[in-house]
Order: structure tokens, then C-alpha cells, then sequence
């Protein structure tokens, strides 16, 4: 057993529970609640040659019953029934597992998670059904251009390496009717769940002494004979000189540049992670500027499609580009990164990744954490991994692909099929020429380092320390008089994409909300940071909003996320009127929940002579169907987000504990059952002043009408079975946690800027009395009845309501 400081913050201990089996521990405060993520030595590249997806399969099947837990009472559902979070990971060469629960449920969680890895029942008619569940999934997946574009590196490789393949499995690649399939099954997972080596990382609340026990005798079904990986690794290469055209549809045009590494890729996951970051920075002399300026490029991705035993592939995505632009782009490429190598290198660059890492540490969930753990990552490595990025560049050991919605000839399908033609190879080497200086310097780096006290202009903000408020963790909510909050919450939301995502890099969320005619910021992050980076965000809505009445950023590559992000444009049953685009001459509220301290720098708006007060009113909503046209990939599968608003604050709070109480039960019906879905996704939703219950999902095997007459029978169902004292009990337990201190931030927020609102933006004390609204009896029973009434439902769907 050894002591050890694995990142940012905190003893962890070490143990060696059995030869190849690791446990690492973390101590967080007793307010927070449990977490578990493990990693099986075992992947998809691991699986047998015949049944491609096979590895895949297994991770969905071992949720579908064990030995002493039913599919009913699984992990899943033990989980999500207590508003926790759970799920699981194929990757090539590993599985992971992961939950995080509240502390009274965590042991029960850890016996049934074991029992699942150990035990699973694999009946042949589950195999049956949930296949149906992973070719849904699978269509999902498959269609979207980021994982087209990932999987173009397959006929592109040297033969022979399990790379060149595309794992996630379907229908066609899993014939579970064959007689030797389920016997190849239970053989592989006695290989993969029981023999690999296992690496399990918990996160626990208080002393580890009090926990040690019951963990251990909890992880004991896992506690079998594992041995290491004893293999050679096929050889890892691009074909000389590779370059292919591949068709994409609805995805534009652009360029994509496969890196294959045969050495030296250990530090590729943290090198990814540094490029994502630096390759978002916008403004004189960053590198996307002078994309945009030669070759009309409108964005850069970089992404790890491959790692394992220090071999990887990296690809490197250029939006907007075309074919004739290899060799000057590549050229620029190379430049940039010779002087972004340079930076790193830097004591400067050091000190601020540090910093960065602190932040994203102390914002990180208990959950995220353990799974930060298991990832270790070695700044050294990174380095390494980027000079050989440099030197396979050099000697131009690459893969080009050009990719548009033209048609190519050629067909490809290894577990994916890509419409790809490979065309003659031709070696590129590429030179630096250092002709070019850019900035390499991020941008929240230097807004930390210039760290200037702008001040508030003489505003006063209302401030609130809720009990037990995290150290070192602020929130704010930032809000602009508009005029009309819905048509600039768009707008809003594409000027500042790019800030949102350079400050993601320390750990700040954030979200916008209309409330009223107010459109409010709400962003979450390190309290020394937060104020900074929103007098960053705050200079960037300098400028006027464009003249348009609806605008759309999809931040999701999938139809579904992207259709739940829709929903705050149709929440208004009339459309908006005129408003101010210059938000910085509108009246202007703020909250700050944290310590007032650090607040002291955030600049705000000059008061507005004349200034009338905030409406506060919400307009009805759109109830109905709403067809969307706009805004969201083109699939053929059926989308559906249905929100039940609550018709005030007690309702939003029942609404919130309903939303754990039907995620088992509808996820049983509609996808286990009736094999309608891959997944039902139930959860409380908050927009401003409206809050209720969202409904979402997505089907390839009926239409959405079809869809949504099954979601209400399976509503009817779950709630005919759900008794109004178990919706009390999960109420009056919500309370005791906040009277507890056990809220999350995000928790606290949501009603302490309900109850803001409800004031006339005056600071309230942020007490459990003062800021959660009271449900009584009559009000459980009215919740009940009222969340069944589908005339107040608003639906929004890629197809028209026919048969709804």
C-alpha cells in the first residue's frame, strides 16, 4: 500500500487486492457522494475475428440480469432510481464501467456491479433483444460524419492491424441464432470480464477506514485469477503515400489528415486534449485566423481514434478545405506546430497547464475524478508523443482524405460502410519554413496573467453563500434586459461558443437562459478565474447582435442532442417583438452565489437611465407538435423530445424527483421490452422561469407517432405504479440532503435563482426554507395526475405528427 498525490488535490492510496487487480482510493468530503470507475485490460480488438462488435455486445448484455439481480433491480436502474449516474465504455483495447450514487446506496450499487461483471445471466432471448437495442445504436452512431470520418483510416492502413475495423457491432455482424454463438460468448467474457488484468479507482466520502470492508468484500466476485497481456502488436502503418475522396452527406466539405505512430503514443490522450484546446483560440495571429484567411477553413479538429501499448493513430480535420490546399496547408501545419512545440516547452507553459489542471480538479465531480485517475496522464509523454507527430509529418508517413456530398465510386465495410475511394498514392513530404509568426499563447492565460480588477461601475450585485458552498467554486448568473430573451438566446449562444469552450480548459460551464425579458448567463467554475473570464465574455457582446430572428448552434454530433437543443426556441407561443442587440446598453442584473470576495473583479453595465423594471411573466407555451426542419442532422430514425412543464415552483420540485423515479421503469418498457429504442432519456429540465419533465428518444423501427403513442402508454404504466408516497418520500429526502448540505452547486443554483426571480432580483437568504418551494399532499396528487395530460405537452420531432 502506498500514499500518493495522483493529480490536483488529496491523499490516495494504492492496494493490490490480487495479482493484476489495482485499487485506488480518493477521501472527499462527507457532503459528497460515491463514485466507482473501472478498467477491464480488454477490448474490442480482443474479441473474436468472426463476430465483430462482439465486445460491445457483451458490455450492453451484462446490464440485462445477473445471478442475484434481476434486469429490473440491476445497476442501471438502482443507480438512476436515486438521480445517480451510470454507464459503460468499449474501447479497442479496454471496458470500462462507472457509477457515482449517493453514499446510502453505494455498497448495494458495488455488490450489484460485481454480480453483473461476474454473473450475467447471456439467455438467449435477451441476446435477441438487446441486439435490436445495439442496431439502434449503432444507426445512430453511424451516421454521424465524426464517426464516418474516423473509421476513413481503415482502407487506408497496412492490412492486418484490428484498427483498420469498425467494432460497434449490428445485426448484420452478431448472429446470435448460430448454435456456437452463445458458447463463444460466455467463453469471451470469461476472458475479457474475469481473466484481464482490472484497474478499479473509488471515490468515497469521509474516512476510508469506515468504507474499507464492506468495498472489499463488495469487489470480492471480481477477485478472480487474472494474468497480463502477453502479445505482439501487428505492425501499425499507412499504405506510402495514402489518400482517398470519401462522400459524406450533409456534412460540407473539408480535409482530413491520419497520423499513424508505431512508437511513442502514450502521451497522446493528454496531447489531443492540449490541441483541442489551443486549436479553439480565435483572434489576430491564432492559427484559425490565418486558416480562415487562406483557405476559407472554418474550423480544426484533432482526434485519437486509436491508442493502446504506445501506438496510435491521430487525425487532424480541417473544415471548409479543399484538395488543391494539401501542400500549403500541410506547410502552415507544420509551422504552427513548431512554434506551439516551442511554447510548451516554455516554464511559462508549464506553470499555466498546471493551473489549468488545478481548476479542472477542483470542479470535477467525484465521478469525474475516479475516471481522471485511472487516466493518469505524463506532461513528459505528451511531449514525446507531439516531436514524433513532428517527425512522422517530416517524412511524410501520413494519410490524406478529402471528404464532400460528391459521389465516389468505391465502397469499403469493415463493421462501418464508408463510401471511400482510394486514389493513387502520392508522397507529400512537408518542410517548415518559419515564415509566419502566430499566437500560441492561450487566450484565458493571458487574461489570468493580465488579471486586471476591472470593477462594477458602482453596481452592487446580489450575492448569496448558500450552507456548505464549495471552497474555491463561484457561480454567477449574468443577465441583460434584451427585451425579447428567446430571440437573442440564439445569437447569444454562437458569439460566445468559442469563449465557452477556451474556458471549458478550467473547468467553466455554462448555459443561457431566458427568463422573462431577461437573457441571463449562468456559468459555474473556480472561483480565483470566474469573474475574468466573464469580463472576457462580457467585451465580446461589445458588438451589436446580427439582424436575424433565429439562429442555430448545434454543439452535439447527434440528431437527438441536437433536437433537445431546439427546444428553448419554441418554447413561446408568440413570436418575439423588437429588442436591444447591443447588450451593452441594456439594464443589467446579476447573482452571485460563492464567496463575495472574489466577485470584487466582475465588470457590469453602467446603470440605464430610464430603465423599466423586469418582466417577470412567462408567456404560454407552445404546446403541441412542432415539426423541425432546421437545425439538426438529417436521419431517417424517428426523433422525440417531449417537455411536461410544471405549472409552478412545488411542481418543477416534484417534476425533478420524478424524473429518477421513471428513468428504470420507462427504459424497461420501451427499450428492453419493446426493443423501440436505444435508450429513453428522462430528466428534469429548466429554462429560465419554466421548469418540467423532458422526455427523449429516438427510434429506427417506427415513426414518431408511433413512437409517442408508446411513450404515453408507457407513462400510464410507470405512473399507475407509482404510489404519491413514494414521490413524497423523494421529496422530503431532496430536502434533508439540502438541509444537509448536500446539494451540488448546480442543485443550490437552480432554486436560489428561482426564488431571485420570484423577489424582483433582491437578495434572499439562501436557506432550505427561504429557497425551495413546498409541496403538500394535494400538490403530489395534482403532479401526478397533471404530468399524464398530454394537452400541455410540448413536442418537438424531425417528422410531422402524423399518427400521434
Amino acid at each position: 500500500m502506498t500514499l500518493h498525490q495522483p493529480l490536483a488535490t488529496g491523499p490516495s492510496l494504492t492496494m493490490q487486492l490480487a495479482p493484476h487487480v489495482c485499487l485506488k482510493v480518493l477521501v472527499t468530503d462527507e457532503r459528497q457522494p460515491c463514485a466507482l470507475a473501472l478498467t477491464l485490460a480488454s477490448g474490442s480488438h480482443d474479441e473474436p475475428e468472426q463476430w465483430l462488435g462482439m465486445a460491445h455486445f457483451l458490455e450492453h448484455l451484462v446490464f440485462r440480469g445477473s445471478r442475484n439481480f434481476a434486469a429490473g433491480d440491476g445497476l442501471m436502474e438502482w443507480v438512476q432510481q436515486a438521480g445517480g449516474r451510470v454507464n459503460a465504455r468499449t474501447e479497442a483495447r479496454q471496458t470500462g464501467f462507472h457509477f457515482e450514487v449517493d453514499s446510502a446506496r453505494f455498497v448495494p450499487a458495488l455488490a450489484r456491479l460485481a454480480d453483473m461483471l461476474a454473473y450475467p445471466l447471456l439467455c438467449a432471448q435477451t441476446l435477441l433483444s438487446e441486439r435490436e437495442v445495439l442496431e439502434q445504436e449503432y444507426r445512430m452512431y453511424a451516421r454521424t460524419p465524426r464517426a464516418l470520418l474516423a473509421a476513413s483510416a481503415g482502407p487506408l492502413l497496412q492490412p492486418g492491424h484490428p484498427a483498420g475495423k469498425f467494432h460497434a457491432g449490428n445485426k448484420s455482424t452478431l448472429p446470435v441464432e448460430l448454435a456456437g454463438f452463445l458458447p463463444g460468448l460466455q467463453d469471451f467474457h470469461q476472458r475479457a470480464y474475469l481473466h484481464s488484468p482490472l484497474c478499479i479507482a473509488v471515490s468515497v466520502p469521509g474516512r476510508w477506514a469506515d468504507w474499507q470492508t464492506d468495498v472489499l468484500n463488495g469487489l470480492q466476485p471480481l477477485l478472480t485469477q487474472r494474468w497480463p497481456r502477453q502479445e505482439s502488436l501487428p505492425s501499425l502503418a499507412f499504405k506510402p503515400g495514402a489518400r482517398a475522396r470519401m462522400q459524406v452527406d450533409a456534412a460540407g466539405h473539408g480535409l482530413l489528415l491520419h497520423v499513424a505512430m508505431a512508437e511513442q503514443a502514450a502521451g497522446l490522450p493528454l496531447l489531443v486534449e492540449w490541441l483541442e484546446q489551443i486549436l479553439d483560440q480565435q483572434g489576430d495571429d491564432y492559427l484559425l485566423t490565418h486558416l480562415q484567411r487562406h483557405f476559407s477553413c472554418s474550423g480544426v479538429e484533432a482526434g485519437l481514434p486509436y491508442v493502446y501499448g504506445g501506438q496510435g493513430v491521430v487525425t487532424l480535420s480541417w473544415k471548409g478545405c479543399r484538395e488543391p490546399d494539401w501542400p500549403l496547408l500541410l506547410e502552415m501545419w507544420l509551422d504552427w506546430l513548431g512554434q506551439w512545440r516551442h511554447y510548451l516547452g516554455s516554464q511559462q507553459a508549464r506553470d499555466y497547464l498546471e493551473r489549468a489542471r488545478q481548476h479542472r480538479w477542483l470542479m470535477a465531480s467525484p465521478l469525474e475524478r475516479v475516471q481522471q485517475v485511472l487516466q493518469e496522464t505524463d506532461g513528459a509523454a505528451a511531449l514525446d508523443s507531439l516531436d514524433a507527430l513532428i517527425g512522422q509529418l517530416q517524412a511524410g508517413r501520413f494519410a490524406r482524405v478529402a471528404w464532400g456530398e460528391e459521389a465516389v465510386s468505391d465502397r469499403f465495410d469493415q463493421g462501418l460502410p464508408l463510401a471511400i475511394e482510394e486514389l493513387t498514392p502520392a508522397l507529400m513530404q512537408v518542410q517548415a519554413t518559419a515564415c509566419r509568426r502566430f499566437a500560441v499563447t492561450p487566450q484565458p492565460q493571458q487574461v489570468l496573467e493580465a488579471a486586471i480588477n476591472a470593477g462594477n461601475a458602482g453596481r452592487a450585485m446580489s450575492t448569496l453563500l448558500p450552507p456548505h458552498w464549495p471552497e474555491g467554486q463561484a457561480l454567477c448568473y449574468l443577465g441583460w434586459q434584451v427585451g425579447a430573451a428567446q430571440a437573442a438566446l440564439p445569437l447569444v449562444q454562437q458569439r460566445l461558443a468559442g469563449w465557452a469552450r477556451a474556458w471549458r480548459w478550467h473547468g467553466i460551464g455554462w448555459q443561457l437562459q431566458a427568463a422573462g425579458d431577461m437573457l441571463f448567463l449562468r456559468a459555474h467554475g473556480p472561483a480565483d478565474c470566474l469573474a475574468l473570464a466573464l469580463n472576457q465574455c462580457s467585451g465580446l457582446l461589445e458588438e451589436p447582435l446580427p439582424e436575424q430572428t433565429r439562429a442555430v448552434q448545434v454543439e452535439s454530433p447527434f440528431a437527438l442532442r441536437q433536437l433537445m437543443q431546439q427546444l428553448p426556441l419554441w418554447l413561446e407561443a408568440e413570436p418575439a417583438a423588437g429588442w436591444q442587440r447591443r447588450l451593452n446598453r441594456c439594464p443589467q442584473q446579476g447573482l452571485w452565489l460563492g464567496s463575495p470576495v472574489a466577485m470584487a473583479a466582475l465588470r457590469l453595465n453602467p446603470p440605464v437611465a430610464g430603465a423599466k423594471p423586469a418582466c417577470l411573466s412567462v408567456r404560454p407555451l407552445a404546446a403541441g407538435w412542432h415539426h423541425v426542419r432546421e437545425g439538426i442532422a438529417q436521419v431517417d430514425e424517428a426523433l422525440l423530445v417531449v417537455l411536461i412543464p410544471a405549472a409552478d415552483g412545488p411542481q418543477g420540485l416534484l417534476y425533478q424527483q420524478l424524473a429518477a423515479l421513471l428513468q428504470g421503469p420507462l427504459q424497461q418498457r420501451l427499450r428492453s421490452q419493446d426493443g423501440l429504442c436505444y435508450a429513453i432519456f428522462a430528466m428534469p429540465w429548466q429554462q429560465g422561469a419554466v421548469s418540467g419533465l423532458l422526455l427523449a428518444t429516438q427510434s429506427s423501427s417506427v415513426s414518431a407517432g408511433e413512437l409517442l403513442r408508446a411513450l404515453r402508454l408507457a407513462m400510464q404504466e410507470s405512473m399507475a405504479s407509482l404510489p404519491a408516497q413514494q414521490l413524497q418520500e423523494a421529496v422530503a429526502a431532496f430536502r434533508h440532503e439540502a438541509e444537509q448540505g448536500r446539494l451540488t452547486p448546480e442543485e443550490w443554483s437552480q432554486w436560489c435563482f428561482a426564488a431571485w426571480q420570484r423577489s424582483g432580483y433582491q437578495a434572499v437568504p439562501a436557506t432550505t426554507d427561504t429557497v425551495l418551494p413546498v409541496t403538500d399532499a394535494a400538490g403530489v396528487t395534482r403532479a401526478l395526475q397533471q404530468v399524464l395530460d398530454d394537452r400541455h405537452w410540448v413536442v418537438l420531432s424531425n417528422q410531422p405528427a402524423s399518427g400521434a
